[in-house]
């Protein structure tokens, strides 16, 4: 460039060199087998066009980060700087890690990222799994940002929902692919009656139900039903499943709860973590009374080495429904304490007063 000049299309010109050097790279080492073929039908597919407009550059990106020698937690780190916007500080709130954690992290994952061999001949399932990873991070991110005061960052959550709907079009598509998809499909659906009109958070027991996206939520059932297929179910595949039981009811009191602890129990089992027993603590106490959600929450209490901001505020919502004003009160000052993002501090800050 600095001696024939910016080509018309700049972006196009550099996808159609990587796409080349990507497949030189393939035909020379035909020892990957069939991820060489996986590789290049999708290379194929994000870059079959370099002079038209390619939504599908990111995509691209996303399988060129995604290699398992970077490893997961780097990886995932590069994706939500790059195509999120997050900070380090801000990916350290959204894992629980300290900004200076994840700041050698992302010095690490860029450096291998750019050492000889990291390229097309690391296994493309490996490479789904991380780009999974990094598309769930996304949208949880954009569902319930760690350092904003918006209620959700809807450039974020529907970057992670173009993105998750185009992987399901690459013929290596698993059912975990599909299951991401509706996940989400559900999140954005219900976005529109997630802010009250002053743009407070509306928690979902008492959202407008009928505000709700019903286009997003068939778009969602239909990808739900794709990733039936096969037998090995993944965290997607529970969380869409949980988050179609709330899209489903016409109202909160017709929540399928029993189906919902069931589906955290099967969360719970490939994804162990306090989050998934303090959510389902609340589906126990809004199927079986506030007593029996406290007896939940004591046992994540029990257990937890570190209680987490959303501990303390379903734990203040439970005591407060048995009537302990004090102690529910001493727990929206704990999550308080904790620092929580904006619309979530002014919830909590209401609840205190």
């Amino acid at each position: 460039w600095p001696f024939s000049g910016v080509p018309d299309e700049p972006a196009a010109w550099l996808m159609r060199v990587a796409r080349n050097r990507a497949l030189d790279l393939m035909r020379r080492d035909r020892t990957g087998g069939d991820t060489a073929d996986a590789l290049a039908h999708h290379l194929a597919i994000v870059g079959a066009d370099p002079g038209a407009e390619q939504p599908e550059d990111t995509l691209h990106l996303l399988f060129a980060v995604a290699d398992p020698r970077v490893g997961v937690e780097g990886a995932v780190a590069v994706v939500l700087q790059a195509l999120a916007g997050l900070s380090a500080r801000e990916i350290g709130l959204a894992f629980g890690l300290p900004e200076s954690t994840v700041a050698q992290r992302l010095i690490r994952a860029k450096r291998r990222l750019r050492e000889p061999g990291i390229g097309p001949a690391a296994p493309f399932a490996e490479r789904l799994e991380i780009v999974l990873a990094a598309l769930h991070a996304m949208l949880t991110e954009g569902h319930a940002p760690v350092s904003t005061d918006a209620v959700w960052r809807d450039e974020v959550a529907r970057e992670a929902l173009r993105l998750s709907l185009l992987l399901t079009r690459i013929r290596e598509a698993t059912p975990a692919v599909h299951a991401l998809a509706a996940l989400a499909c559900f999140t954005v659906a219900r976005f529109p009656a997630r802010a009250d009109g002053d743009g407070a958070l509306v928690l979902l027991p008492d959202q407008e139900r009928a505000r709700w996206d019903r286009r997003w939520i068939d778009r969602g059932f239909q990808h739900l039903q794709l990733a039936a297929d096969g037998d090995r179910p993944s965290r997607y595949h529970f969380e869409a499943a949980i988050a179609a039981e709330h899209v489903r009811a016409a109202t909160a009191a017709d929540t399928n709860w029993t189906g919902i602890i069931d589906l955290y129990d099967g969360l719970h089992a490939l994804v162990p973590s306090d989050a998934v027993r303090i959510h389902q603590a609340v589906a126990v106490a809004m199927r079986d009374g506030a007593d029996a959600g406290l007896v939940a929450i004591e046992r994540v209490a029990a257990a937890a080495t570190d209680r987490s901001i959303w501990f303390h505020a379903v734990r203040a919502w439970l005591r407060e429904q048995v009537g302990d004003a004090a102690g529910a009160r001493a727990d929206l000052a704990a999550a308080l304490a904790l620092d929580p993002a904006g619309p979530h501090r002014r919830l909590l800050q209401q609840r205190l007063g």
